[in-house]
Formats: structure tokens, sequence, C-alpha cells
């Protein structure tokens, strides 16, 4: 509805510049999105990797006695 009303009312210009801005907030929320999906995945594992080394290591403890 208030994009209608943009595209009504401005000139050439404006509405080459509103859809330039449009493009460019949903590049950069895609980019953002991806970013934190990958940073979620080495989260996760790193944290895998940390318990295989606390298991490693708890077997090697338990193998001692």
């Amino acid at each position: 509805m208030v994009l209608a009303w943009i595209f009504d009312s401005a000139n050439l210009w404006q509405r080459g510049f509103l859809i330039a801005q449009i493009c460019r907030m949903w590049i950069l929320q895609n980019a953002v999105l991806q970013i934190n999906l990958h940073s979620m995945d080495l989260i996760l594992d790193s944290r895998e990797l940390d318990m295989r080394d606390f298991d490693s290591q708890n077997t090697k403890s338990q193998n001692r006695f």
C-alpha cells in the first residue's frame, strides 16, 4: 500500500532509487542470514568436536583404572 503510494507520487529517479534501496536491504538481510547460519554451523561443529575430545579423554582415563 505504501509502496503503491510512493510509486504513484514519485518521479523516475526516485522510483529507481527506491527500488535500489529495497534491493540493497534484501541483499543485506540475506547476507546477514547466511552469515548467521554459517556461524551456527561452526558453533555446532566446534561443540561436537569438544564432545568428541571429552569422550576420548574419558575413555583414556577409564582405561587407566
